[in-house]
Formats: C-alpha cells, structure tokens, sequence
C-alpha cells in the first residue's frame, strides 16, 4: 500500500489499491482507493484528487463464490463418472479430472490444437467407425436443444478402445431456451 503511493507520487502516476482498512469499530473492511494527479494549466502536480470505495460485500461475495465453486469441483471430480461442460456450440468448456485421466487430454491443451476443440476431441478419442454418428447426432441435438445418448468406441489414455455410453442434456432457461 505504502509502497504503491510512493510509486505514484515518484513518478506522478495515478493511483489504485485493493486493500483492508481498519475502521473506527475496530473491524476491518476492504476498501478499493483511487488517486490521480491534478495539474494546472502549464502541467504542473497541484494536488491530489482521491477517495476510497467500500468494497467489502463484493469481496466477501467473491470469496464466498470461489468457495463454492471450489466445493462443487471436488464434488463433481468425486463422480465415479466422466463429466464435461460445452457452450452452446459444443465446444468443451470443462472437464472433471476423471475425464482429463480417462483420455489423457485437459480442456486447456484441446484448446490450443485449433479453433474446434469439439471436431479435436472427436478426432483423437473416437474410433474412426463412430466418429461421423457421433458428430452428426451431436450437431443435430445442440441445435435442437433435445437430450442426446449414444453409445460408442472411446480411446483411454492407455491406448485402449472401450465402449463408452454418453449423455448430453442441454441448460435451459425458464423459459425453455438453451443457454
């Protein structure tokens, strides 16, 4: 914090903190401060203009967030399951560990193949006789928004070809819309 203004004064930047804040009860609040040089006409430092922002709720929400989230991750990769997530174009989003050991692939690394993680995933997982199925009934039921199972060849990590039985159910607003 210290360090931070007097960086800003140095060199006459301007200035912004997250930081906890003892108040007058005792307690202590995160608070976001914000500085900015003032200057006058020929450009020179006048003064300082500033203030600080109670933010406090919005980082005990956060924390409270990554908390859950946290939490529903364990349980997810607790499923003796493979679990994954895809947006609405049906490229993954997530994968629970037991997914990323069962194909040897993190979402991350199908990611950075190219630009169609869902088309990568199909290529180095299924068996070349399944591939087309299980593309052309994925395709159909991401743009239906219907459930979709099927049951087909899937390689491990190990190299192995295992027959896999896989359900994709899409989220729905209350309105019925997939989102």
């Amino acid at each position: 914090l210290a360090e931070a203004w007097r960086n800003a004064v140095a060199n006459e930047a301007d200035y912004e903190v997250t930081h906890l804040n003892k108040n007058g009860t005792g307690q202590y609040r995160w608070l976001r401060s914000f500085a900015r040089p003032q200057r006058n006409d020929e450009g020179v430092l006048v003064y300082w203009l500033g203030t600080s922002v109670d933010i406090h709720d919005s980082m005990v929400a956060l924390e409270t967030a990554r908390n859950k989230e946290s939490r529903l991750r364990e349980l997810i990769d607790a499923i003796p399951g493979l679990v994954w997530t895809s947006n609405n174009l049906g490229q993954p989003t997530y994968f629970n560990k037991r997914l990323e050991e069962w194909i040897g692939l993190k979402v991350d690394e199908l990611r950075a193949r190219s630009g169609n993680s869902l088309a990568d995933l199909i290529a180095v997982t299924l068996h070349p006789e399944d591939r087309d199925m299980i593309r052309e009934t994925i395709m159909e039921s991401l743009q239906t928004g219907s459930p979709w199972t099927s049951r087909f060849r899937q390689r491990r990590a190990d190299g192995a070809w295992l027959w896999v039985e896989a359900r994709m159910e899409a989220l729905k607003d209350e309105t019925g819309n997939v989102i």
